[in-house]
């Protein structure tokens, strides 16, 4: 079993870094005729906004799509594997439970998630440069805990509506995500295994990408961060 679990993570990993890597911004705008590369332009992010403010609404929607296709197809490669691996498992070895596998699900779409994030950030198939991944991370939440997801929504929402930064409401909703799973697993008085280990893997993720808005952190205590305008005058 312990060498099945090995395969089952490796796997996962190499598939969602892969995954990853494919960086959607690059790719769209490079489509759409623009002859300087994204990571020239504007902010130098590989992401979304940066595709919205420098090329264009359309472009930057196929960006977001793109990214979110992404993630979609590495949770199910890994919910595959886990049910190749695990739930075959279940059938020829009584001890195997349903709630271990449950677990196994859940740290395996975290697994996924972590992967796939340094797969956007840093892509092997654009020389390591590619985005801040915060559009990745919605499918691996909403997979692995819809209610965590939603509520990390809510407070990215809240934070961007209140600060009018797009990076800080980012970084605060990234990191309402293991605040919310620890407390709601405690809520619901789950295995604290699971929590911990659940909500370590979170907190890799929030780290990861808070890690690659270093510059905004830098630019937000400069009051030099640019904010979005969410209403018109």
């Amino acid at each position: 079993m312990l060498f099945g679990g090995v395969c089952l993570f490796l796997l996962v990993a190499v598939v969602s870094y892969l995954l990853g890597s494919f960086n959607s911004a690059i790719v769209v705008t490079k489509f759409f005729g623009v002859k300087e590369d994204i990571r020239s332009l504007g902010s130098g992010n590989a992401g979304f906004t940066n595709v919205l403010r420098t090329v264009g609404a359309f472009p930057a929607i196929l960006t977001f799509a793109g990214d979110i296709v992404k993630s979609i197809v590495a949770l199910i490669f890994s919910n595959i594997a886990v049910r190749a691996i695990f739930c075959r498992m279940e059938e020829q070895f009584v001890h195997v439970n349903k709630d271990f596998v449950n677990f196994i699900f859940s740290v395996t779409s975290l697994v996924c998630g972590i992967f796939l994030i340094l797969g956007h950030v840093y892509p092997c198939f654009f020389q390591f440069k590619g985005g801040k991944a915060v559009t990745c991370l919605l499918p691996i939440t909403l997979f692995f805990d819809f209610r965590v997801s939603l509520l990390a929504v809510g407070v990215f929402l809240l934070t961007l509506f209140f600060s009018r930064i797009m990076s800080l409401a980012s970084m605060v909703g990234t990191l309402s995500l293991p605040a919310f799973n620890f407390f709601l697993g405690l809520i619901e008085k789950k295995d604290f295994k699971y929590i911990a280990i659940t909500t370590i893997l979170l907190l890799l993720i929030a780290m990861l990408i808070i890690y690659k808005h270093s510059g905004n952190i830098e630019r937000i205590k400069n009051h030099t961060e640019r904010k979005i305008n969410i209403a018109k005058k």
